[in-house]
C-alpha cells in the first residue's frame, strides 16, 4: 500500500552502524562522508496521496534516520 514500507524493510538488524561503516571504510584506505537526507516534503505528501511514484530526497545536517556514504579510496603512495 502506498507509504507503507514494505514487510520487513525496517528490521533493526539490517540497519548499518554509522560509526562501524565509517572505521572500516577507514580501515580500507576509504575517506568517507556521511550525508543526512529527508523526503522532499512535496514530493512525500504527492506519493501519499497516490500521485507521484518518485520522491527526491534533500540532504541535511542530521543521519539520524537516514543517510547516504559518499567515498573516495585514497591513492596508494
Amino acid at each position: 500500500a502506498p507509504g507503507r514500507p514494505t514487510p520487513g524493510t525496517h528490521d533493526h538488524r539490517l540497519f548499518v552502524n554509522r560509526e562501524r561503516l565509517l572505521s572500516t571504510a577507514r580501515a580500507h584506505g576509504v575517506e568517507l562522508r556521511l550525508v543526512g537526507l529527508r523526503p522532499h516534503f512535496g514530493d512525500g505528501v504527492r506519493y501519499l496521496a497516490d500521485k507521484r511514484e518518485e520522491v527526491r530526497m534533500i540532504p541535511i545536517r542530521s543521519t539520524a534516520v537516514l543517510y547516504l556514504g559518499v567515498g573516495k579510496k585514497a591513492s596508494a603512495s
